[in-house]
Order: structure tokens, then C-alpha cells, then sequence
């Protein structure tokens, strides 16, 4: 009798909650591609106040592929069961800790870096890893802000 389904069987969000039960967890980044317009942005959780916010701010600032302007905050029923906001109602219960939880989506095509040009650039191996890169960046920047490292 199996009395737990196997690890392999677990949705990512349930194995999330197994982590949060033995760690505190500040950051929750989900990452997606999307197959429509340009650009990185991110999803936020709607929440009381901006803070929610900082991080793609410091985000657009540092990467020519992400877009601030195309980052959006909602309390969409639809997204209910998605990563970012199971994670936020599972971490965020009781104000033991306020977690940022987000969605990264990145677009199959590319970007167009505003910076330098509007024509669009297309993503290739190297740019997606530029994006990872400048995702941990932003985060060094982040708590460089609130001096003090996790």
C-alpha cells in the first residue's frame, strides 16, 4: 500500500510546498515563454502597496531584453491555480513572511532593446541566458538596496 504518491507524480506547486515547509523562501520566480509580442516581463501579484514592483524596476533597469512597461499587476480568478499565486497564498498565510512571488515570461521571438534601437532583436541561446544572468544580477542588486544578503 502506498500510503505517498511518488516525488515524480507531485505537481511542481506541491513539491514547492514541501520546500517552504523546512525553508523561508523570499523570492519565487516562475519562468515562461510566450508566443505573442516581444520582450521579457513579468506578472505580479496585486497587492497593498508597490513593493511588489521594485524588483521588475530594478529588472528593466539592468536587462536590454526585459520591459517594465509591459510587466502587469492582477487578482485574476483565471490565474488562481498558477505558480505565482498558489505560492503567494501558500507562503504568505498568517504574515509569517512576505515572499515576492512572480511569473517571468519571455518571448519566443525576441526583444526590442529601447536603449538602443526599436528594431526587434531575436532571442537565441545567448540572450535567454543573458536574461537568467541579469534575473540573479537583479536580485544581488535588490538586497544591495536593502543592504543585506540573504
Amino acid at each position: 500500500m502506498i500510503r505517498r504518491p511518488p516525488r515524480s507524480t507531485l505537481s511542481s506547486s506541491s513539491a514547492a510546498s514541501d520546500v517552504y515547509k523546512r525553508q523561508t523562501v523570499d523570492f519565487f520566480i516562475d519562468m515562461h515563454s510566450h508566443s505573442t509580442g516581444l520582450n521579457a516581463f513579468m506578472l505580479c501579484n496585486a497587492t497593498d502597496g508597490s513593493s511588489e514592483l521594485e524588483f521588475p524596476r530594478l529588472f528593466h533597469k539592468r536587462s536590454r531584453s526585459f520591459s517594465f512597461q509591459r510587466t502587469v499587476t492582477d487578482r485574476d480568478p483565471n490565474k488562481t491555480g498558477s505558480g505565482r499565486r498558489t505560492m503567494h497564498e501558500l507562503v504568505n498565510q498568517g504574515g509569517r513572511w512576505f515572499t515576492h512571488c512572480y511569473t517571468l515570461e519571455a518571448s519566443f521571438f525576441g526583444y526590442c532593446d529601447y536603449k538602443q534601437s526599436q528594431r526587434p532583436v531575436p532571442f537565441t541561446i545567448q540572450e535567454y541566458q543573458n536574461l537568467g544572468r541579469d534575473t540573479a544580477m537583479t536580485l544581488l542588486d535588490h538586497y544591495r538596496d536593502k543592504e543585506f544578503a540573504p
